[in-house]
């Protein structure tokens, strides 16, 4: 805990901050709190310093002051969002309901119970309707007319048959979603037969046959993302954007799913203008974008993460169309927000990725290698190998690249070695790495320019057929490898 208290008052927002100074005067017998002094100091702090915090407040006081503020703060942002939600109007409901109940209203206590029963169906929230049907039949055993009671008990046999096949449902949604969400993890695209193999499992289910319409939001909003993602390391871009765009329609159509599920519904907004990007779509890629700037969060990570979502697409979208002093406009705009010693790698690491690859391409767009070194080094050195790994293993394949431009001779030759048996290792040594490697190792011993010329050109050669392979076209997807031997070669040939 010894950073607990610091890291909720981090995430607070400006309103919950000011609420929770208003409780925190409601709530007191004193005028002067030393937790809320203790709030006041971390509030303004940096980053969390205990000894200096003691020094201020006194160390006797300290860790008993910690406490009851980690209490307040929870206190007063239960209060705070207390009406917020359809869990929060659920409680609230349920709780009138059992007060009216105790006073011995009971007509009235059963008016608030069936509230919240039909809350509970506009959300979809079956489990709180099978908690509900069951206060309503406790309810219902002090009623005389046994027929009633007869009549509730069917009904809740139905519902609770109902509702129990709607969850299981989720649940086996919920389970396949996990396991594409791992391959997610691993992988950028199915570049082997085994990973295509094994992503088609997950899509042999049953369940995927045919779009669940009959059962819950939430199944049919996973339905669509997992058919999506496995489309999507297909490359197959046109059928993956018709489920996320499927998905979205979702939430769109039943605001409750975006409200319990804000995080993913922000994700389903940036993988529609992601997959807009990646077919050329820019009209639809910054409608999507205008939407996802005005959507009004209400949880302080979500708005986070909808802003760092807006930086990575803001600056893919002039990178794939080769407008690149845009791309780095951009960057150096967010250079402060977002900088190279961001930890966005720790909360958001799909979307870091993103980031960091497109800002090394767009400054080998331009011709500055140096500044893309830099940001090539941040990713390598600071990605986990075993996560997104062809995405990892491509970015030491443009390692090979940069030291090639920026002419490293010494250096590449031990770089080469190093990146070929690490690729051989992992299992990644195909064509495409297989053509870069060739390339680099003969221009090491290319003394003509009429030598690198044609090097230049057996390259190019080699990697366009691969771009209408099925497992080799994707990689196209992280750099444009091809304009790049055409700036450099034509560079070459201009000095």
């Amino acid at each position: 805990m010894s950073t607990l208290v610091f890291d909720i008052i981090c995430s607070m927002s400006q309103a919950e901050k000011r609420y929770f100074r208003r409780y925190s005067t409601l709530h007191s017998e004193t005028k002067e709190n030393k937790y809320v002094q203790l709030f006041d100091y971390m509030d303004g702090a940096k980053q969390y310093d205990a000894s200096a915090l003691k020094v201020k407040l006194g160390a006797k006081y300290y860790a008993q002051e910690k406490r009851h503020l980690y209490t307040k703060l929870l206190d007063a942002l239960r209060e705070f969002h207390k009406n917020k939600g359809a869990e929060a109007n659920s409680s609230k409901l349920i709780a009138y309901h059992l007060l009216l109940l105790d006073k011995g209203l009971t007509q009235q206590a059963a008016k608030e119970l069936e509230k919240a029963k039909m809350l509970a169906i506009e959300k979809e929230r079956h489990y709180d309707l099978i908690k509900l049907m069951q206060m309503e039949t406790g309810l219902l055993r002090e009623e005389t007319d046994l027929n009633i009671l007869d009549s509730h008990l069917l009904e809740q046999r139905r519902q609770l048959s109902v509702s129990m096949l709607i969850l299981d449902k989720e649940l086996q949604y919920e389970q396949e979603y996990l396991n594409i969400v791992k391959w997610n993890k691993e992988i950028e695209f199915a570049r082997t037969e085994r990973e295509l193999k094994a992503l088609r499992s997950i899509l042999s289910k049953p369940i995927f046959k045919e779009e669940p319409i009959t059962i819950s939001t939430k199944s049919r909003i996973y339905f669509h993302y997992t058919k999506g993602l496995f489309y999507f390391f297909n490359g197959a871009f046109n059928e993956s954007i018709n489920h996320f765009e499927q998905q979205l329609n979702l939430f769109h159509a039943y605001p409750h799913t975006a409200t319990d599920h804000p995080k993913m519904y922000a994700r389903s907004i940036g993988n529609y203008c992601l997959l807009n990007i990646k077919l050329g779509d820019e009209a639809k890629c910054i409608m999507g974008l205008n939407y996802l700037k005005t959507m009004p969060f209400t949880t302080l990570s979500t708005a986070k993460y909808s802003m760092y979502l807006e930086y990575m697409l803001g600056l893919m979208l002039p990178v794939k169309i080769n407008q690149y002093e845009k791309a780095i406009s951009h960057i150096e705009t967010h250079s402060v927000q977002f900088n190279l010693l961001d930890t966005a790698y720790k909360e958001w690491y799909l979307e870091w990725v993103y980031v960091c690859f497109n800002s090394v391409a767009a400054y080998m767009g331009i011709g500055e290698y140096k500044l893309a070194l830099k940001h090539l080094n941040h990713y390598l050195n600071t990605a986990d190998p075993n996560l997104k790994q062809d995405v990892y293993c491509i970015g030491r394949v443009v390692n090979l690249l940069i030291h090639f431009e920026l002419n490293n001779r010494d250096l590449l030759e031990y770089i080469l070695e190093s990146t070929y048996k690490y690729l051989k290792g992992k299992n990644r040594l195909f064509g495409f790495e297989k053509a870069i490697i060739s390339f680099i190792k003969a221009s090491l011993n290319a003394g003509l320019e009429s030598e690198r010329k044609n090097l230049f050109a057996s390259l190019r050669k080699q990697l366009v057929p691969l771009k209408n392979d099925r497992f080799e076209k994707n990689v196209f997807e992280y750099f444009d490898f091809i304009g790049w031997i055409d700036r450099t070669a034509n560079k070459n040939a201009i000095n």
